[in-house]
């Protein structure tokens, strides 16, 4: 019996369909019609993070038909300008190891399923990371000084970078740390309350602003990351300013007596809502327009897609502290969760869909997160010792925190529904504060 797969494939090289079905009708009075079902769908693996090489993995295909994979890498989701890197025609040949990855990097895969007849089905992309960092304080002595510190997310190479050997070292407390939205830098409050910078390897210590900063927020960058909004001390009074992220360009915002702190972009980057004590007030980020939302309020926040405002003040029966939201003209105020440990941890996920805290609900200090509307409250810690410092991964996937349940405070990373809860570090000092790298 002559190939009549073999034909198929080459039929349409053929002088068109007509000669095709005229062969096809010589050989065999059953000849099938060309075949353009694409085989079946092959999903790659989750790629585990990790730094110098991606070991992209898959199922075998259990498609009759089969012929190869092709394996492409993109630099972005879309696989607009995809390559094809690896092919074979084993079917069990199911695992590709990508060499030549450098530090602090993202590819894109997918997985292209081909049959006999030429057809490929293709997978969804797959992101392959190398691993984040993540920054954090140890508290010296009697917490008279801090040391700022560095790890990979797993724990491993967890090395000093601000501390005794560093020129930017005092008994002052090093503070309000994170990366820079490019994530190859950390910012902080160092030595003088001056704001400095410095690489991720502990070179390259940068005084970057010289006006006293009193605080920073927990995302204090504008979205475009070329600016960040800053609390500082101008004519001996603590004034929000807008800055460039080398130092360069001052603005400033607000001219009072009273202190302001604590200074949030909005996600389009036109307005900035921030403490004034402990009012919030909204200001548009050329200084005008000052608006008062609310007489009592810390820490407020916008939601990622800046539709409402998040804040922490009194429960109604103002015997504890609770979570709230408003519209960004300061109405429609509606309490989520209440007796909120530690005002600071309080935050969305990267898509707006949940919101992480420490509280006291269940009598001892656990981690919960729920909806962004208040619902599904749910406890993810349920320890001895004290649990709090939350932190939501890039992705949303894992929360970092701080815990004193092995009798000294240390650091936690755990999946974002209290699953897989791991111990990083390893210190008979107090390890506080951790912020991780944003996503390359």
């Amino acid at each position: 019996m002559p190939d009549i797969q073999g034909i198929r494939k080459c039929g349409k090289g053929l002088a068109g369909l007509g000669l095709f079905v005229l062969v096809c009708l010589t050989l065999s009075s059953n000849c099938d019609e060309l075949d353009t079902t694409p085989p079946a769908q092959v999903n790659l693996y989750p790629v585990p993070p990790q730094d110098s090489s991606f070991v992209v993995t898959w199922p075998p295909s259990d498609d009759e038909d089969f012929d190869a994979y092709r394996l492409y890498e993109a630099p972005t989701e879309d696989m607009a300008d995809k390559l094809a890197i690896y092919e074979t025609h084993d079917r069990n040949d199911t695992l590709y190891v990508v060499q030549g990855i450098g530090e602090y990097e993202k590819r894109f895969y997918q997985l292209g399923v081909l049959d006999q007849a030429g057809n490929e089905a293709l997978s969804e992309a797959v992101m392959a990371r190398t691993l984040l960092k993540i920054v954090y304080l140890k508290c010296g002595g009697d917490c008279e000084s801090t040391s700022l510190k560095i790890m990979d997310e797993n724990g491993n190479h967890n090395t000093n970078l601000v501390g005794p050997s560093s020129s930017l070292y005092s008994t002052e407390f090093i503070k309000y740390h994170q990366f820079t939205p490019d994530g190859r830098k950390i910012l902080f409050i160092g030595r003088h309350g001056y704001i400095y910078t410095i690489e991720l390897d502990g070179s390259n210590e940068t005084l970057l602003y010289t006006i006293m900063a009193g605080d920073l927020s927990s995302n204090p960058f504008h979205p475009d990351g070329s600016r960040m909004a800053i609390s500082c001390i101008l004519e001996g009074n603590y004034e929000i300013s807008v800055i460039n992220l080398d130092g360069t360009n001052a603005t400033r915002l607000t001219f009072n007596e009273d202190r302001d702190s604590f200074p949030v972009f909005s996600p389009d980057g036109e307005k900035i809502v921030y403490m004034r004590d402990k009012k919030i007030y909204i200001v548009d980020t050329d200084g005008s327009n000052q608006t008062l939302l609310l007489d009592y309020g810390y820490y407020p926040q916008f939601s990622p897609d800046g539709s409402t405002i998040m804040y922490v003040s009194s429960s109604p029966a103002g015997n504890s502290m609770a979570i709230y939201t408003m519209d960004v003209d300061g109405t429609n105020h509606k309490m989520l969760a209440d007796d909120i440990f530690n005002f600071y941890d309080v935050q969305y996920s990267p898509d707006g869909s949940q919101i992480v805290f420490s509280a006291t609900q269940g009598g001892n200090i656990d981690i919960y997160i729920m909806d962004s509307d208040g619902s599904n409250q749910t406890r993810l810690t349920n320890s001895v010792g004290k649990d709090t410092d939350t932190r939501f991964s890039p992705d949303g996937a894992k929360i970092l925190f701080q815990s004193y349940r092995d009798g000294n405070s240390e650091i936690y990373i755990m999946n974002n529904d209290g699953s897989n809860q791991i111990r990083l570090t390893e210190s008979s000092f107090l390890v506080c504060c951790p912020e991780v790298q944003p996503l390359p």
